[in-house]
């Protein structure tokens, strides 16, 4: 054979790094064949304190052996209270409160790591959808499956600048890790009192600054609201150290979330309509809030500022009547506040109804948000089906080839098809089908990758678990196909209750790329 030009040798040795070195990158999602992909959540192994029950997400991604989090479960998508999704933490959701009037949690915390998570461990993170606790059984109708991708899209995905997003309380109600409590009447009032005062107080500054263009703003300075909840700074502005609002260089809308609406705590959060024209009269004003305040927090006109009356231009009246109103856009909850998840996971464990425009709709949203010819933050789309080929569960998905995935994570365990059924040194497997699904993926057009899916603990499953000298074999036997993406394992409790397994997934997953990156090598070089 002719030795290579130096042109082909540059260019092999590029492919050979992307290939083998994908791991070594920050973000690098799923390139590469020796990822490990480790749900957490749902602290399987059972323990509710100590140091084997389940940690924090940070926890878990700060071990550099960890590639891929898939966290579980969102459990409900549009069943919950008031229409919004359900999310299902096991102890880790100690840390969450609940919006008023739903039952989605509000976890800060788990947004801060999320975060860290990302920029910091350079890990993908993932929401899963479904689980063994999901019975919405899919959705309706093909509409109420494309509403509810959206839905999904604008509550965990980028955060979108055109559609109102709900500021939480810290008055919103705590939750337990064995039970989910409702927020009381008396928490209800002290969230909708507090989102009150902070919405009149915004509003007010804002209607005075664009009414007195040339006058000095008294300071707004109120620490028992301070301390209730966020103060909204009205669009256009930027609060300055002492509480005033410069005056604007220019007169935006008014667009700000309305207070809480007491006769109906179900359905605390409104949108105020955008003004056809940005000044309104005070008057006006004290009227629409006192029609959201009760009788003791009403408030009186005379200790408001006035404007000084121009007669050669006269502020115009603005028209309130619904007709002349915009249409108000529902206001996003979102659970992780500014974090951004890397894409999700659909894990159903029964058949459905209409999941497939779900997950068509939502591969278009995160397609449209990371479009290939640009740096931006690429999403992911993965399923977890059960080994029976085919999955009954995910048919309707894996058929269509409309739909691309990433990745599988195949679950290998509490069926005949499981690793417990590997027959070692065969290389035609009776039973054990990840040729079977390798093949499946072969047939593709989106190179999608097929995971080892196997339990991390004794307990983790029914059947199918494997020591790291029985589960060596079978990597080694699953890496022969051009598919194999790595090793998924469930879950994180169950990994840290199992000393060295993890450990020792990892250096058989390595051990194997070092091989190849051998070989290729050897190739290069002849």
């Amino acid at each position: 054979m002719a030795p290579p030009s130096f042109r082909s040798k540059i260019a092999s040795l590029v492919t050979t790094a992307g290939l083998f070195l994908a791991r070594e990158v920050a973000g690098a999602g799923f390139n590469g064949n020796n990822n490990i992909a480790l749900y957490w959540g749902q602290n399987s192994y059972g323990q509710a304190v100590g140091p084997l029950a389940q940690q924090s997400l940070a926890t878990y991604c700060a071990n550099t052996d960890i590639d891929i989090i898939p966290m579980a479960f969102l459990v409900q998508v549009t069943s919950g209270i008031s229409g919004e999704p359900v999310l299902n933490f096991a102890n880790s959701a100690d840390t969450c409160t609940l919006f008023p009037g739903t039952g989605l949690f509000d976890c800060p915390e788990i947004g801060e790591d999320i975060i860290r998570c990302q920029q910091v461990y350079g890990k993908t993170i993932l929401l899963s959808i479904g689980g063994g606790a999901y019975t919405e059984g899919g959705f309706a109708s093909e509409a109420a499956a494309i509403a509810a991708a959206e839905l999904v899209w604008n509550t965990f995905g980028p955060v979108n600048s055109s559609v109102p997003v709900v500021v939480p309380s810290t008055s919103s109600a705590s939750v337990g890790s064995t039970a989910m409590s409702t927020p009381s009447s008396t928490q209800t009032m002290v969230s909708t009192r507090t989102s009150t005062m902070n919405w009149t107080s915004s509003v007010i500054s804002t209607t005075i600054s664009l009414i007195r263009p040339t006058a000095t703003q008294p300071p707004y300075n109120n620490t028992a609201m301070e301390s209730q909840g966020p103060t909204v700074t009205p669009t256009g502005f930027a609060s300055t150290a002492n509480g005033t609002f410069p005056t604007p260089t220019a007169l935006p809308n008014i667009t700000t979330s309305s207070p809480p609406n007491a006769t109906n705590p179900t359905q605390p959060f409104q949108v105020l309509t955008t003004f056809e024209t940005t000044l309104v009269t005070l008057v006006e004003l004290t009227t629409l809030i006192n029609n959201n305040l009760p009788p003791t927090q009403a408030l009186d006109l005379d200790l408001l500022p006035r404007a000084t009356p121009n007669p050669t231009n006269p502020l115009p009246t603005p028209s309130l009547s619904p007709e002349k109103r915009q249409s108000p856009l529902p206001p996003i909850l979102r659970p992780f506040h500014a974090a951004v998840i890397d894409g999700f996971d659909l894990d159903l464990e029964s058949p459905t109804t209409n999941f497939l425009p779900f997950a068509l709709h939502l591969r278009a949203l995160m397609s449209a948000s990371s479009p290939a010819t640009t740096t931006t933050k690429p999403f992911y789309l993965t399923a977890a089906p059960q080994c029976p080929y085919p999955d009954l569960a995910t048919t309707p998905l894996l058929n269509s080839t409309q739909v691309s995935l990433d990745a599988l994570f195949v679950q290998f365990y509490n069926n005949p098809c499981g690793v417990q059924s590997f027959a070692p040194g065969t290389a035609i497997q009776e039973i054990f089908n990840f040729d079977v699904w390798d093949a499946w993926a072969q047939g593709r057009k989106d190179g999608v990758q097929v995971f080892l899916g196997v339990p991390a603990g004794l307990t983790a499953a029914g059947s199918g678990y494997e020591d790291v000298g029985g589960l060596s074999g079978i990597i080694e036997y699953c890496r022969g196909f051009a598919s194999f993406g790595g090793v998924m394992a469930w879950d994180a409790s169950q990994v840290y209750a199992n000393g060295g397994w993890l450990q020792g997934v990892r250096a058989v997953l390595n051990e194997g790329a070092a091989e190849g990156r051998k070989l290729v090598r050897r190739a290069w070089r002849a």
